[in-house]
């Protein structure tokens, strides 16, 4: 007889902006979210109802990913293991745009459970930027492709042997997102912030489920796309102020650190605003927002660490990022 491990189960551990408001579900609107779980059982099933184009993956004792997405309720990850203790990492790979997702818990075979385990790392990083976080086009050229497992966000916190969270979006600015005509009338990223999903605007998420100890801000790449017109210095000051400021609000003892666009083509204007707007903060007594160049003195990824649009980098180009990027970091937060 099969068991039914439900979601407020203590051995669960949740990584990312989860909600539990609704009974008997844990509902995640947000990209690069994963649950981790230790239990006995010779089989493993999910309960998970999924927006159409959403996809996870998992893997159980390190083995290699399998790649799936939520056909039925139920879903048979594993059968005819070992008898003994097992780990699952179970991953949301596609941004929190796609929809939401509702995972029920876990069903184990006759005479197994979850075993209580803290996985918690006991350092944590937050991500806050566009599609470059979010591993768009990064392993190929549709959604089912993305695997935000294998961007420069996620990459990068592995390096750092931190947990992670990701609040990204594909195609948004802080003035102007791509395609947005002006003048701008969306919401940017500071509107999303503070959501618990990316697509509905309730609830607010509560900050004090956990905090980061560092969050990355990497925005700006939407902002320069349309050919015609760009922002001005006091545009986009304003929209990055009330981004920083409100993720400041949210987070009063974190390391804000800002990183300028991936992609050269966004410019030294860009790069020179941002680095201005930190500088301003630690005069004004925030000595915790800090900024990294990523492009200086030469660009830092080449033609082939892209996708071949120049703006996305490929799973190698995030590999570079997240290299070049962790020393910086760990010498900042003093994970070293």
């Amino acid at each position: 007889m099969e068991k039914e491990i439900p979601v407020h189960n203590k051995g669960i551990n949740y990584f990312g902006r989860w909600d539990f408001s609704r009974p008997g579900v844990a509902r995640i609107g947000w990209g690069s979210a994963y649950i981790k779980v230790r239990f006995t059982g010779n089989s493993l099933s999910i309960k998970l109802i999924d927006a159409p184009d959403n996809w996870w993956q998992f893997s159980v004792d390190g083995a290699p990913f399998e790649k799936f997405q939520a056909k039925a309720p139920v879903i048979e990850l594993e059968a005819g293991l070992s008898d003994g203790e097992h780990d699952l990492f179970l991953f949301r790979r596609t941004e929190g745009g796609l929809g939401i997702s509702q995972f029920g818990g876990l069903i184990l075979a006759n005479g197994g459970q979850v075993l209580e385990h803290d996985f918690s790392k006991n350092r944590c990083i937050e991500f806050v930027g566009n599609s470059i976080v979010c591993g768009f086009r990064n392993a190929g050229q549709d959604w089912d492709d993305e695997d935000s497992y294998m961007a420069f966000s996620v990459q990068l916190a592995r390096l750092l042997n931190a947990d992670w969270s990701c609040v990204s979006i594909s195609g948004i600015g802080v003035v102007h997102n791509y395609d947005e005509p002006w003048p701008p009338s969306m919401p940017h990223l500071q509107d999303y912030y503070a959501q618990t999903y990316k697509c509905e605007t309730e609830p607010r998420w509560n900050f004090t489920c956990g905090q980061p100890d560092v969050v990355l801000v990497a925005t700006g790449t939407n902002d320069f796309t349309d050919v015609n017109r760009k922002p001005a210095a006091a545009e986009f000051k304003k929209g990055y102020s009330e981004l920083i400021e409100v993720i400041r609000l949210n987070n009063p003892l974190a390391k804000i650190i800002c990183t300028e666009p991936i992609p050269g083509w966004a410019g030294p204007l860009c790069r020179d605003w941002i680095s201005e707007l930190v500088k301003y903060y630690n005069v004004n007594g925030d000595n915790d927002v800090h900024y990294l160049a990523v492009n200086v003195p030469e660009p830092l990824l080449l033609d082939e660490h892209y996708v071949g649009d120049g703006t996305h980098p490929n799973i190698l180009g995030g590999a570079i990022i997240a290299g070049y990027l962790k020393e910086k970091i760990a010498n900042i937060v003093g994970w070293n």
